[in-house]
This record gives C-alpha cells, sequence and structure tokens, in this order.
C-alpha cells in the first residue's frame, strides 16, 4: 500500500491541493482511510500566502496546511513556511495535539524505514553501491529504452535503414545532446549514449556519418562549442580564482581560497570535501576570472548547475537562478570585439544532495540552408533528431520562447524552426526519418503528411541512444504503444483552465488525432480472430475475454493486444470507450498465441448521474486488437468486435 503521498501546489476549486476540503479531507483521508503521510510539493505552501492569496501570511499558510493533514513540507530557505509554525500555535491557529497529529506519522514512517535503528539491522542500508549501474541495471535501461520507442509512421518500409549506405546525415538539437534524454528529476550516469554515438557504433565501417546540428530547439541558431578556458584568466594565472564559504549565503571569510583552470564539477556523496574541512553539502562559492576575446564574434556564456547560481558581467547580473532547487542550464548570449576583456563573477550555492557546477561557452552561428542542402545532396539517407527539452518543458523554470513559457507549453506543435528545416530537408528529395525526444504529446502535422518515417524514443534515459540506432536499423523490432493522444494541434482542444475533460483524451476527444492513443506499428504484421465473450450474463460476476493473434509477417515482434469496452446507448458523460486490459507478447513470425483477459465487475460499471460507480444492466461492446477501436480499425478487422448483454439487478461499486 501507498506510504506517502505528495499534494501538488497548484489549486482546485479554489483552495490549493495541500489545503483542500475535497481532496485531503474529504478524498484522501475520509474516503480512502489513508494512514501514511503527506508531503507537500516543494515551495507549495508558500503559494497558499504569495501566489494563491487564499491565506494572508506564513502562519496562517501553515495551520492550514497541516490542519488539511499535510504533514511535512517540501522547501528551504525564505520559502519555507512551517518556519511560522510557533507563531501559528502562538496565535491559536492551530493546538500543539493537532500539530502531533503529523509529528507522530512522521515518525511511523521514519521507523518504519529503519531511521533509529543501528545500520546493520536496515536491509536498505545493506545494498551496496556497486549495485548502481552494475551490468544488469545497465541492461535494464537498455530494455527500458527500446520498449518505449514508438514507430509513429513507416511508409513504404522506409525503416529500418540498411547499415552499408555510404552516407548518412545526422541533424537535430537532440542528436547529441546527453543532458536532454535524462529527462527531469534525474540522476546522472556514467556513461550515456547520444543518437549520435549510436548511430555510429550501429553502422559499417564504408558507412560516412556526417553531424551538423542545424538549429536549436526554437531558435535558428545553434551553439558549436568553445573552449573557453583558455581565454580566462585571474591576476595573470589561467582559469578562475574559486573561494568558498561555509553556508549558503557567500558570508565571512573564504575557508579556502585557490585558482582553478576550469569549472566541471560534479559531486554525488556530500561527504566529499570541496575544500579543506569543507563538506559537500551547505556551502557556497565565488568564482572569478577575466575574458579576453580572440575575435569579433557572438559568443553564449553557459551555466549548469545544482542548486542555486548566478553570472554576473562587469558587475551586471546577466544569469539568476540564485534560488534554484535542483539541476537546471542557463545561458547569456553577448557580442564581443576582438581584444575585449570582462569580468566575469559566477556565484554558486549547494543546498542539500549534490554538487554540480558546469560553466562552458560557445560560438552563436546562424542556420545555413545552402550548407546543409549541399552536404545532404549525396546522402543515403537524413536523419533528424528532433523535439522539445526538460529545459523547455518542466515547473516553474525561468523560460521565455517561443512555444513555451515558464516550463508550460504554449502550443503543442513541433517548434516552427524544427518544421522549416524539415522542410529544407525533404526538399533534397532524400528520404529524411524524424526521431523525436519529448516528454508530452507533440502535434506534426505537416511531418506527418510529407515525412516517410517517424519515431518517438520520449526521453529515453543514458541508453536511448543505442535504442533509437537499434529500432532504425532493425536489430529492435518495435513495439511502444503511445500512453497519450497526439493532436494536430492545440486547436483541437479545449481551454487549459477546462476541468470538465470534455473533449480531451481518448476517451471523450470526439475529433480525428494526428496519432491517437495506444497507436505504435511494427517491423512485422499481425492478425486477430476468434474473439470469445459471453453474449449474456449477469451484474456482478466477472466476464472471460480471449482473441487469437498471429505473427503474420516475416521477423518476430513483440505486439501490444489491447483490450477496450464501449457501453452503447448509455446516458450521462459516458466515454466513448475505455482501455480495460493490454498485454505485450512476443511471437516468432507464424505463431499464434491466445490472450485472455478478466473484466471485473468495476471494469464493466460507469458513474451514474450523482458520480456513484454502478454496473447496470445494459448491452456492453467488447473490442480486441492492436489498438483503439476507431471506425477504420473495426471495419478492417484490426480491431474485433463482440458485444455483450448484462442483466440483472444495479451493483453498486466503492
Amino acid at each position: 500500500k501507498v506510504a506517502g503521498v505528495m499534494c501538488a501546489y497548484n489549486a482546485y476549486a479554489g483552495q490549493p491541493c495541500c489545503g483542500s476540503d475535497v481532496l485531503m479531507t474529504d478524498i484522501l483521508y475520509k474516503k480512502w482511510q489513508f494512514k501514511g503521510y503527506v508531503t507537500s510539493d516543494c515551495d507549495g505552501l508558500n503559494d497558499f500566502w504569495q501566489h494563491h492569496k487564499t491565506d494572508p501570511d506564513a502562519a496562517t499558510a501553515a495551520a492550514n496546511a497541516v490542519l488539511h493533514g499535510t504533514d511535512i513540507e517540501c522547501a528551504t530557505g525564505k520559502l519555507f513556511t512551517y518556519n511560522s509554525l510557533l507563531e501559528s500555535v502562538q496565535k491559536k491557529l492551530i493546538s500543539e495535539e493537532q500539530l502531533n497529529t503529523s509529528v507522530k506519522r512522521l515518525y511511523k514512517i521514519r521507523f518504519q524505514l529503519g531511521m533509529f535503528d543501528p545500520v546493520e539491522r536496515v536491509k536498505y542500508a545493506q545494498i551496496p553501491l556497486s549495485v548502481v549501474e552494475s551490468a544488469p541495471h545497465q541492461a535494464h535501461a537498455l530494455k527500458m529504452a527500446r520498449e518505449s520507442v514508438v514507430l509513429l509512421k513507416n511508409e513504404k518500409n522506409t525503416l529500418p535503414l540498411r547499415k552499408d549506405l555510404k552516407k548518412i546525415v545526422v541533424l537535430g538539437p537532440n542528436a547529441d545532446n546527453e543532458s536532454v534524454q535524462l529527462g527531469n528529476y534525474n540522476g546522472f550516469p556514467t556513461t550515456i549514449v547520444t543518437p549520435l554515438e549510436g548511430i555510429r557504433a550501429k553502422v559499417g565501417p564504408g558507412t560516412e556519418v556526417v553531424y551538423m546540428q542545424g538549429v536549436d530547439y526554437a531558435s535558428n541558431t545553434v551553439y558549436e562549442p568553445l573552449d573557453i578556458n583558455k581565454q580566462l584568466a585571474y591576476n595573470g594565472k589561467p582559469g578562475f580564482q574559486a573561494e568558498y564559504f561555509k553556508g549558503i549565503d557567500l558570508g565571512g571569510a573564504p575557508v579556502a581560497t585557490r585558482q582553478e583552470a576550469g569549472l566541471d564539477r560534479y559531486l554525488a556523496n556530500v561527504k566529499i570535501e570541496v575544500a579543506p574541512g569543507l563538506p559537500a553539502e551547505n556551502f557556497s562559492a565565488r568564482y572569478q576570472a577575466v575574458f579576453t576575446s580572440e575575435k569579433n564574434e557572438e559568443l553564449a556564456l553557459q551555466i549548469s548547475g545544482d542548486d542555486g547560481y548566478r553570472l554576473f558581467v562587469d558587475d551586471k547580473l546577466v544569469i539568476d537562478a540564485w534560488q534554484g532547487r535542483g539541476f537546471s542550464t542557463n545561458q547569456h548570449v553577448l557580442r564581443v570585439t576582438a581584444g575585449q576583456k570582462l569580468n566575469l563573477r559566477l556565484e554558486y550555492r549547494q543546498v542539500d544532495r549534490r554538487t554540480i557546477l558546469k560553466f562552458t561557452g560557445a560560438k552563436v552561428v546562424p542556420m545555413n540552408a545552402a550548407n546543409i542542402l549541399a552536404q545532404v545532396k549525396d546522402a543515403d539517407a537524413i536523419v533528424f533528431v528532433g523535439g522539445i527539452s526538460p529545459k523547455l518543458e518542466g515547473e516553474e523554470m525561468n523560460v521565455k520562447v517561443p512555444g513555451f513559457s515558464g516550463g508550460d507549453r504554449t502550443t503543442i506543435g513541433l517548434p516552427q524552426v524544427q518544421t522549416d528545416l524539415l522542410q529544407v530537408l525533404h526538399s533534397s528529395g532524400k528520404p529524411v526519418v524524424l526521431a523525436l525526444m519529448t516528454g508530452s504529446a507533440l502535434g506534426t502535422p505537416w511531418e506527418a503528411e510529407h515525412l516517410p518515417a517517424i519515431v518517438n524514443s520520449w526521453y529515453g534515459g543514458q541508453a536511448a541512444g543505442t535504442a533509437l540506432a537499434d529500432v532504425l536499423f532493425g536489430d529492435y523490432n518495435p513495439a511502444g504503444r503511445l500512453p497519450v493522444t497526439f493532436y494536430k494541434s492545440e486547436t483541437q482542444l479545449p481551454a487549459f483552465d477546462d476541468y470538465s475533460m470534455a473533449g480531451r483524451t481518448y476517451r471523450y476527444f470526439m475529433g480525428e488525432p494526428l496519432f491517437p492513443f495506444g497507436h505504435g506499428l511494427s517491423y512485422t504484421t499481425f492478425k486477430y480472430s476468434n474473439l470469445k465473450v459471453l453474449s449474456k450474463t449477469v451484474t456482478g460476476q466477472p466476464v472471460r475475454v480471449s482473441v487469437d493473434v498471429q505473427n503474420t509477417g516475416t521477423r518476430a515482434g513483440d505486439e501490444v493486444v489491447q483490450l477496450y469496452v464501449r457501453h452503447p446507448g448509455a446516458t450521462g458523460r459516458v466515454a466513448r470507450h475505455a482501455l480495460e486490459g493490454f498485454r505485450r507478447l512476443n511471437l516468432a513470425p507464424g505463431a499464434r498465441q491466445t490472450v485472455a483477459f478478466t473484466l471485473t465487475p468495476r471494469q464493466l460499471s460507469r458513474l451514474d448521474a450523482q458520480a456513484h460507480r454502478v454496473e447496470a444492466a445494459g448491452k456492453v461492446q467488447v473490442f480486441a486488437g492492436g489498438g483503439q477501436p476507431l471506425a477504420a480499425a473495426v471495419a478492417t478487422g484490426k480491431v474485433l468486435q463482440a458485444e455483450m448483454a448484462l442483466t440483472g439487478a444495479p451493483v453498486t461499486l466503492p
């Protein structure tokens, strides 16, 4: 059973989720009888009084959250609202007895985790570090990445590509970008394989693989790496002067001062010392250098770090992520002239868990369509690895570029600059394979109409490049299925603040999607037959469904059998159909297998007008196949259909 729950920082029905009568009191604690502990989403309680304005001050917000069952707060520093709980008690907004309810829940989970036991008695503490990135875990990372890849389109069997092609041109902002495939809230593996690296490792020695980034995510400029360290000095010595401080606010005298050639630091263990006597936890640092430009050019100064950092150029603040928690990347673009000197001051604070700080530079280069066309004119295939990035989509981010605002998507379309370049590549007459990386649905209507092959590999983790190359060259037969609907554009959807669900998701969307929920192609073919289900049964009883599936192609592959239920003629807000089961199985060429499901009364029920879940008498349609029961799929036999009559008295379910 679930031991811990996190309440979100947004509001629902006029109340913050962590202080919601409906979500916390009525549903979580009363209806579900939850006995575990609840933590706030990070900085979510500060939102009560700073942004939602539902509470006048921190003391009131703190009491409100605890009284609704939010036991512990995720926050630090000035955003830590529970620092005001003493004031809440003094103002009689909450009693010590009420606080003790949360204290008991928190100590209970700590006892269960063995936090007060000797280390040798705690089974979790006996897991050696060698387990991390062990051979079985690396193999599992590759397995997950492979099984997640979705083949969205494959016209005229464009894929798989041959490994002996003479020339392949690889482009796109995600082709050789390690960080994007790790997603958000991630660890940092020691080895990451990008799509470019995966492709180069896959082809034969006679194949030329040419890489050109082409464009950035939402800009027609690219950032070519620059060895900026050789242009940095302080008091005549190469690199930065580094000063290290106890505490996170650069306070007092530095405990250590030294010269550092560059900044590229990753310390996963807080016990490691960043300076003599200074562990890598709750410290701050100041790095200063003079940058000397070698020529007239446009540059980008780039910082990646965890937790807070800020950059000053000639004492002007140009990057401010000082209040950051967790990993982020930012950059500042500027134009310099030959011989120009800039005073750089980079300040860093480490709050908890790990130390990450990397300072790099890049040359800003605009896209050159003529050069790209010249490079692809003799190519046998073009692979464009595009999409978006966790640096653009996330929560409460300092992002403002076309299509994105603060981490939110303002459009679901592929950024226009990528479509523009894909149109240029398409004009070459060469086969263009679009490989997407994304954490959410992308609208690609032009690409879906004009490009012969589209693959989606999501943010596939450390082995994403190997997995994608395995699919592109046929060493792995893709069988991923879309877990969300890919719409053509946001114009097909209701407003974002419409929580009714009408007109969205495969259950209620009545339009024609770009790629439907459950969609995914294979390099082989499958045929369904012999769908069996009782023609008549009584309410309150489980129902067995079975169907035969056969691999009718020439190579082995996985198929994902999907079972849907529909209630024709039902009134009220009823889903078009609902996925009630799925099974992934591997079949050799010609092999046939019977797949069985059991539909429970709950799966055959629906909500009545009072929102009670009831299994009632009536007709039920059951569908089994390789996707949703859309009209074309049913008409062509790719999805089979059967009908069952439910009889008997209505059964109310919890």
